[in-house]
């Protein structure tokens, strides 16, 4: 009897040898093991690492350390429509038959990350369809993504609270049976102080553990605003006065731009950067914006001002910020009056309601 136990004693020993030296490997990888404490811009389908010329951002190849499957494509008229964005000169395409292909990004749980998948399809298979597919995060269907037409890009973004200690961004076949793909991922850590306690509050109490990012506005500028000058490279897409879908006026919209840096305090950290708070637009009558969306779910607006009038003082610009409420939305769509569109009472009322104003003259339905 004593032979089989030293036998055995001995392959037990081996084991715990071999797992030892399994567990220090893992532990002292480098890549995929190492968890996100920063930012990780992937260009999906390159080949290796690079720095954007243009942007500033290091770009890290997808494959293989956060997916294994999946094919490179090329997308070499990218450069000629979107010269910014050299993320879109390559793809990852999944033209096996699985079900879904997920990327694996390493977390601490309990924390809160900055997640953007971006699609540039440009007819990069030589398709006679536009494709669909669908975005998933951990376990949760959270885009469908669509186009327009070939040239223009799409995004989803979201900001997710982790549960445990990876998270998987996961693109799944539709109804369609498309083909997915995908240009780039931008991953980010965002730090506890960066947005307001609420907002965190709302971010962990949802079952879901997510919301999405629909529209990020630079109201008066010239450009679209990212990295470097934004560190998490949200994209702040410039809105113009003269050829905005979002907003309407009862006066001529005026732009605003700073003549010296406006500079941002440590309170601050969540804000736009100072590039965009530097430009604004302003009106002397009531400024109306439109979302253009189905907005059956929860949403948070956040607004931020900097006063870029350096003569102004603590009482020379006074105004109301007013969210009505969404009934008059809600008779439209219940009765079909879908061709009744923007605000219901400025600048001229719906024939069918009465509208009054109150002394700071904001629009109200009354009948």
């Amino acid at each position: 009897m004593d032979k089989p136990k030293r036998i055995w004693k001995a392959m037990l020993t081996l084991l715990i040898a071999v797992l030892g030296a399994l567990v220090c490997t893992l532990s002292s990888a480098p890549g995929v093991w190492a968890q996100i404490q920063g930012s990780v811009f992937v260009d999906c389908g390159s080949m290796a690492s690079y720095v954007d010329g243009i942007t500033n951002i290091s770009w890290v190849p997808d494959a293989p350390e956060y997916i294994t499957t999946g094919v490179n494509g090329y997308v070499p008229s990218a450069p000629s429509i979107y010269p910014n964005f050299s993320e879109f000169t390559t793809v990852r395409y999944f033209p096996d038959t699985r079900a879904k292909n997920c990327y694996s990004f390493p977390v601490m749980p309990k924390s809160t990350y900055l997640i953007r998948g971006t699609f540039f399809y440009v007819n990069y298979d030589n398709g006679t369809t536009l494709p669909s597919f669908q975005m998933a995060i951990d376990g949760t269907i959270v885009a469908n993504v669509t186009f327009d037409n070939a040239a223009t890009f799409v995004y989803h973004e979201f900001t997710v609270a982790s549960v445990s200690n990876v998270i998987f961004l996961c693109l799944l076949r539709d109804s369609s049976n498309s083909v997915p793909f995908i240009s780039a991922i931008s991953f980010s850590f965002l730090p506890a102080d960066l947005f307001a306690s609420k907002i965190y509050a709302f971010l962990y109490a949802t079952p879901r553990n997510y919301f999405e990012t629909k529209y990020r506005l630079n109201f008066g500028g010239d450009g679209l605003v990212r990295y470097p000058d934004d560190e998490f490279d949200r994209y702040w897409f410039p809105i113009q006065g003269s050829n905005s879908t979002f907003i309407q006026s009862t006066s001529p919209l005026q732009s605003l731009v700073a003549s010296e840096t406006v500079w941002l305090s440590d309170a601050l950290r969540g804000s736009p950067p100072e590039t965009v708070l530097e430009s604004a637009l302003t009106s002397s009558g009531n400024i109306t914006f439109t979302f253009p969306d189905d907005y059956s779910y929860l949403c948070i607006l956040s607004f931020y001002f900097a006063e870029l009038n350096s003569t102004a003082n603590a009482s020379s610009r006074n105004f109301y910020i007013e969210v009505p409420a969404i009934a008059i939305e809600e008779i439209k769509s219940s009765m079909n009056l879908t061709d009744w569109t923007g605000d219901p009472c400025v600048p001229v009322p719906y024939p069918w309601v009465t509208c009054s104003t109150d002394s700071n003259f904001v629009p109200s339905i009354t009948a």
